[in-house]
Protein backbone atom coordinates (compact mmCIF):
# COMPACT_ATOMS: atom_id res chain seq x y z
CA UNK A 1 0.00 0.00 0.00
CA UNK A 2 2.85 2.47 0.98
CA UNK A 3 4.54 1.88 -2.54
CA UNK A 4 1.81 2.06 -4.65
CA UNK A 5 -0.91 4.46 -2.78
CA UNK A 6 0.79 7.49 -4.01
CA UNK A 7 0.94 6.17 -7.61
CA UNK A 8 -2.80 5.61 -7.18
CA UNK A 9 -3.22 9.09 -5.69
CA UNK A 10 -1.10 10.82 -8.57
CA UNK A 11 -3.18 8.76 -11.21
CA UNK A 12 -6.83 10.22 -9.42
CA UNK A 13 -5.03 13.90 -9.89
CA UNK A 14 -4.40 13.53 -12.97
CA UNK A 15 -7.74 12.40 -13.76
CA UNK A 16 -9.02 15.16 -12.41
CA UNK A 17 -7.18 17.35 -14.46
CA UNK A 18 -8.10 15.23 -17.94
CA UNK A 19 -11.98 15.39 -16.58
CA UNK A 20 -11.41 19.71 -16.11
CA UNK A 21 -11.07 20.01 -19.67
CA UNK A 22 -15.12 19.25 -20.06
CA UNK A 23 -17.49 21.30 -18.33
CA UNK A 24 -19.69 17.93 -18.43
CA UNK A 25 -17.92 16.22 -15.92
CA UNK A 26 -16.97 19.41 -13.61
CA UNK A 27 -18.20 19.62 -9.93
CA UNK A 28 -18.41 22.91 -9.99
CA UNK A 29 -21.33 23.85 -12.56
CA UNK A 30 -23.33 21.11 -11.44
CA UNK A 31 -23.11 22.36 -7.78
CA UNK A 32 -24.16 26.04 -9.33
CA UNK A 33 -26.86 24.53 -11.44
CA UNK A 34 -28.11 22.90 -7.41
CA UNK A 35 -27.65 25.77 -5.57
CA UNK A 36 -29.68 27.88 -8.47
CA UNK A 37 -32.62 25.64 -8.22
CA UNK A 38 -32.85 26.31 -4.86
CA UNK A 39 -32.00 30.13 -4.64
CA UNK A 40 -35.71 31.05 -4.21
CA UNK A 41 -37.45 28.12 -3.37
CA UNK A 42 -38.87 27.22 -0.05
CA UNK A 43 -40.56 24.05 -0.04
CA UNK A 44 -37.34 22.43 1.50
CA UNK A 45 -36.99 24.73 4.62
CA UNK A 46 -36.93 22.99 7.64
CA UNK A 47 -35.82 20.03 6.33
CA UNK A 48 -33.41 17.76 8.68
CA UNK A 49 -29.98 16.04 7.32
CA UNK A 50 -28.31 14.41 9.70
CA UNK A 51 -28.07 15.99 12.93
CA UNK A 52 -28.37 19.41 11.25
CA UNK A 53 -32.16 21.48 10.30
CA UNK A 54 -31.55 22.92 7.00
CA UNK A 55 -33.12 26.48 5.90
CA UNK A 56 -31.87 27.72 2.99
CA UNK A 57 -33.05 25.73 -0.12
CA UNK A 58 -29.88 26.08 -2.00
CA UNK A 59 -27.77 24.36 0.76
CA UNK A 60 -30.48 21.40 0.66
CA UNK A 61 -30.02 21.43 -3.19
CA UNK A 62 -26.22 21.41 -2.33
CA UNK A 63 -26.37 18.67 -0.27
CA UNK A 64 -28.82 16.48 -2.44
CA UNK A 65 -26.44 17.22 -6.17
CA UNK A 66 -23.60 16.03 -3.46
CA UNK A 67 -25.00 13.07 -2.35
CA UNK A 68 -26.22 12.03 -5.96
CA UNK A 69 -22.54 12.06 -6.93
CA UNK A 70 -21.26 9.84 -3.58
CA UNK A 71 -23.89 7.72 -1.86
CA UNK A 72 -27.31 8.35 -2.77
CA UNK A 73 -27.54 9.38 0.60
CA UNK A 74 -30.56 9.18 2.75
CA UNK A 75 -30.49 5.05 2.56
CA UNK A 76 -31.39 2.69 4.97
CA UNK A 77 -28.28 2.05 7.04
CA UNK A 78 -26.31 -1.52 5.79
CA UNK A 79 -23.32 -2.29 7.91
CA UNK A 80 -21.59 -0.71 10.91
CA UNK A 81 -20.49 2.29 9.01
CA UNK A 82 -24.38 2.91 7.99
CA UNK A 83 -24.51 3.75 4.92
CA UNK A 84 -22.91 2.47 1.95
CA UNK A 85 -19.40 4.25 1.28
CA UNK A 86 -19.30 5.01 -2.52
CA UNK A 87 -22.63 3.81 -3.88
CA UNK A 88 -23.18 6.17 -6.59
CA UNK A 89 -19.20 7.03 -7.19
CA UNK A 90 -19.02 9.38 -9.94
CA UNK A 91 -15.90 10.42 -11.29
CA UNK A 92 -16.39 14.46 -11.91
CA UNK A 93 -12.97 16.76 -12.02
CA UNK A 94 -13.19 18.62 -8.51
CA UNK A 95 -15.32 15.38 -6.88
CA UNK A 96 -12.04 13.49 -7.38
CA UNK A 97 -9.87 15.88 -6.15
CA UNK A 98 -11.31 16.76 -3.22
CA UNK A 99 -13.26 13.33 -1.80
CA UNK A 100 -11.67 10.61 -3.58
CA UNK A 101 -7.70 11.33 -3.13
CA UNK A 102 -7.78 12.83 0.16
CA UNK A 103 -9.59 9.24 1.05
CA UNK A 104 -6.65 7.16 -0.88
CA UNK A 105 -3.79 10.07 1.36
CA UNK A 106 -5.32 8.80 4.57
Amino acid sequence: MNRTGSLYEELLLDLDQLLATDSAFMLGPWLDSARALGANATDCTDTIIGDGLIKDCADFMEWNARSQLTTWQPTPKVGPLGNPQDYARKHWSGLIKSYYAPRVRL
